[in-house]
Protein backbone atom coordinates (compact mmCIF):
# COMPACT_ATOMS: atom_id res chain seq x y z
CA UNK A 1 0.00 0.00 0.00
CA UNK A 2 1.69 3.44 -0.49
CA UNK A 3 1.53 5.62 2.05
CA UNK A 4 -0.24 9.24 2.05
CA UNK A 5 3.40 10.84 1.41
CA UNK A 6 4.07 8.84 -1.65
CA UNK A 7 0.40 9.78 -2.46
CA UNK A 8 0.46 12.83 -2.86
CA UNK A 9 4.62 12.92 -4.32
CA UNK A 10 2.96 10.66 -6.87
CA UNK A 11 0.22 13.41 -7.30
CA UNK A 12 2.60 16.20 -7.44
CA UNK A 13 4.77 14.74 -10.40
CA UNK A 14 1.73 13.56 -12.44
CA UNK A 15 -0.20 16.70 -12.03
CA UNK A 16 3.27 18.14 -13.17
CA UNK A 17 3.80 16.28 -16.10
CA UNK A 18 0.24 17.03 -17.65
CA UNK A 19 0.75 20.57 -16.55
CA UNK A 20 4.05 20.08 -19.35
CA UNK A 21 1.77 18.51 -21.94
CA UNK A 22 -0.86 20.96 -21.87
CA UNK A 23 2.08 23.77 -21.83
CA UNK A 24 4.92 22.43 -23.99
CA UNK A 25 2.86 19.28 -26.13
CA UNK A 26 5.53 17.15 -23.48
CA UNK A 27 4.80 13.27 -23.57
CA UNK A 28 3.15 12.81 -20.18
CA UNK A 29 4.14 8.60 -20.67
CA UNK A 30 7.65 9.49 -20.01
CA UNK A 31 7.19 9.93 -16.31
CA UNK A 32 5.42 7.04 -16.06
CA UNK A 33 7.92 4.17 -14.57
CA UNK A 34 7.32 0.36 -16.05
CA UNK A 35 6.44 -1.04 -12.71
CA UNK A 36 4.14 1.44 -11.65
CA UNK A 37 0.40 1.05 -10.05
CA UNK A 38 -2.12 3.29 -11.72
CA UNK A 39 -5.08 3.27 -9.66
CA UNK A 40 -8.47 5.35 -10.94
CA UNK A 41 -11.10 5.81 -8.74
CA UNK A 42 -14.73 6.17 -9.58
CA UNK A 43 -17.44 4.40 -10.72
CA UNK A 44 -16.56 4.40 -14.66
CA UNK A 45 -15.57 1.77 -16.44
CA UNK A 46 -11.85 2.58 -16.43
CA UNK A 47 -12.20 2.96 -12.72
CA UNK A 48 -9.76 -0.15 -11.35
CA UNK A 49 -5.96 -1.05 -10.73
CA UNK A 50 -3.50 -0.75 -13.46
CA UNK A 51 -0.47 -2.99 -12.97
CA UNK A 52 2.06 -1.50 -14.91
CA UNK A 53 2.86 1.50 -17.18
CA UNK A 54 2.36 -0.69 -20.62
CA UNK A 55 -1.23 -1.98 -19.19
CA UNK A 56 -2.25 1.58 -18.52
CA UNK A 57 -1.09 2.73 -21.52
CA UNK A 58 -3.26 0.23 -23.53
CA UNK A 59 -6.35 0.42 -21.74
CA UNK A 60 -6.66 3.66 -20.59
CA UNK A 61 -4.51 6.23 -23.16
CA UNK A 62 -4.32 4.49 -26.20
CA UNK A 63 -8.29 4.73 -27.36
CA UNK A 64 -7.75 8.57 -27.14
CA UNK A 65 -4.82 8.51 -29.06
CA UNK A 66 -6.26 9.78 -32.21
CA UNK A 67 -8.25 12.69 -30.63
CA UNK A 68 -4.88 13.51 -29.41
CA UNK A 69 -2.39 13.11 -31.51
CA UNK A 70 -2.49 16.20 -33.51
CA UNK A 71 -3.35 19.10 -30.71
CA UNK A 72 -0.05 19.91 -29.24
CA UNK A 73 0.00 22.21 -26.55
CA UNK A 74 -3.72 23.92 -25.87
CA UNK A 75 -5.71 24.63 -22.74
CA UNK A 76 -8.24 22.14 -21.94
CA UNK A 77 -11.04 24.08 -22.82
CA UNK A 78 -9.46 24.60 -26.22
CA UNK A 79 -8.70 20.73 -26.49
CA UNK A 80 -12.81 20.20 -25.32
CA UNK A 81 -13.70 22.68 -28.29
CA UNK A 82 -11.47 20.87 -31.06
CA UNK A 83 -12.88 17.62 -29.79
CA UNK A 84 -16.26 18.59 -30.37
CA UNK A 85 -15.49 19.78 -34.11
CA UNK A 86 -14.59 15.97 -34.68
Amino acid sequence: MTSPYETERNRAAITAAFEAWRHDGATVTDSFAPEMTWRIEGHSAASRAYANRREFIDEVLAPFRPAVLDLGPVSTREHQRRLRRR
